[in-house]
Order: C-alpha cells, then sequence, then structure tokens
C-alpha cells in the first residue's frame, strides 16, 4: 500500500483554517464559528461571543488576510496588547464595531452593534466581477458568502482593514 498520497493530502490540509479553506458555510454565524477555531483568527473569536447575543441575520465585517499588524497598532494605541485582547473590554469593543444587524451592506447609512453611523457605497457587480462595498471611504471589499452553495443567512465581508473601535 502506498501511504505517499495520503501523506501529502495530510500535509496540504495542516496548511488550511479549519474548515473554511475547504468549505464556505452559507451562514455568517457559522463563517465566525469555524474562523474562530483557527488561532489566528482573533477577529472572530472577539465577535463570536457577541454574535451569541443578537438576534436575527448579521453582517460582519472581517480584514481580508493578517490583521495582527493593524489590530496591533490599533490595541496598542489603546494600552492593550494582542496577548490581552480577548480577555479585555476592547474584544467586544471591536465586536460592536464590525458587526451591522443587517442580512447584507447596501447603499446608504447602516448603523453598527456600537451605535456609529457608517456611509455605505455598494457597486452592483458586473458580469465578472461581484458586488463590491465601501465603508466610510475608509475600507472595502467583498461578500464571502457570494461563494457559498445555496441560500445565505447574513454576511460576512473581507474587507481592506479595520473600522475604529
Amino acid at each position: 500500500m502506498n501511504l505517499l498520497p495520503a501523506a501529502l493530502t495530510a500535509v496540504m490540509l495542516s496548511a488550511c483554517s479549519p474548515g473554511l479553506d475547504l468549505y464556505t458555510p452559507p451562514d455568517a454565524r457559522e463563517y465566525i464559528r469555524l474562523c474562530a477555531r483557527d488561532k489566528e483568527g482573533l477577529g472572530c473569536q472577539a465577535i463570536l461571543p457577541v454574535l451569541r447575543t443578537v438576534e436575527g441575520e448579521v453582517t460582519v465585517l472581517l480584514p481580508n488576510g493578517d490583521d495582527r499588524p493593524e489590530l496591533a497598532a490599533a490595541l496598542a494605541r489603546k494600552g492593550v496588547s494582542v496577548e490581552n485582547f480577548l480577555a479585555s473590554a476592547e474584544a467586544g469593543t471591536f465586536a460592536r464595531a464590525h458587526i451591522f444587524a443587517a442580512p447584507k451592506l447596501q447603499t446608504g447609512q447602516m448603523r453598527t452593534l456600537d451605535g456609529r453611523l457608517h456611509d455605505v457605497n455598494c457597486r452592483a457587480p458586473t458580469s465578472s466581477e461581484r458586488e463590491f462595498c465601501d465603508v466610510d471611504g475608509r475600507i472595502g471589499g467583498f461578500n464571502v458568502l457570494d461563494n457559498a452553495d445555496g441560500p445565505t443567512r447574513g454576511s460576512v465581508y473581507l474587507m481592506t482593514g479595520l473600522l475604529p473601535f
């Protein structure tokens, strides 16, 4: 029996996020739950407990890629280290600043759970592009759940950065 294919598969899968590299769930809450399982998913780990207190569909903004440098800089300005982030009040503050109680972003003014009003501008997709939304003209991105199979519940936008919190 040749174990090489199994060994190669195991090595390739070890580089994946737990669940999200191979599957995009159609539910925003499930996406955040899977993302929070990744030790690098600090934003998701902070957002998950807040999501448990919110009813209905939600839209979550996450940075696309490594959020640690930008998150570390924002936390340093508040006197909190990345290592202490999840145990601090800043975790909840961060989460509420990145969640909308709405099924998706839409052009106009929308309010995050922290009570801040944001100007959202979404550009309709073309035949070769997905819908792109920007928030306050400072960060922009796509709804990753647009890639999910079947009907979606809520949205998760992978953005070019973080909102102030």
